[in-house]
């Protein structure tokens, strides 16, 4: 038994997965559980996630020029300005939930359980997120 870990290899040669220390991972190869959330959990290099990195970085490029006029508005009463400070809030807190199920690339493996995901995210970008986001509520 191997705890329940699982690996999908993207090379036909390779053998059974034993778990991460096995000696059978290839570059490549990602590590899987048998949790409920696994199937949430994208692969770093899919196209969904390029994309959404895309239209992320239009964003940020947004609020990077944007926000620091605020310091500069008297009043809010703009529908366009409320109508774009509500979007990137929406966008910047589906970002945040996104990180929680964004796989990474470990010691040549991709990282896919649920939970060494989630806690890569807590430990590294969450507290930033959260102060950040908090702020625009």
């Amino acid at each position: 038994d191997n705890g329940g870990v699982q690996c999908r290899s993207t090379h036909p040669s390779s053998g059974p997965c034993l778990g991460e220390a096995s000696t059978n991972l290839r570059t490549g190869d990602a590590i899987h559980d048998q949790s409920s959330m696994q199937a949430f959990i994208l692969r770093p290099s899919s196209k969904r996630l390029l994309l959404w990195d895309i239209f992320t970085a239009f964003v940020l490029f947004y609020d990077v020029i944007v926000l620091p006029m605020y310091a500069f508005i008297e009043d809010d009463s703009s529908p366009f300005l409320r109508v774009m400070r509500f979007f990137t809030t929406v966008v910047w807190t589906l970002d945040m939930a996104l990180s929680f199920l964004r796989g990474f690339h470990r010691d040549s493996v991709v990282e896919m359980r649920p939970r060494p995901v989630a806690w890569l995210y807590v430990k590294t970008w969450f507290a930033f997120d959260l102060l950040v986001l908090g702020s625009n509520f």
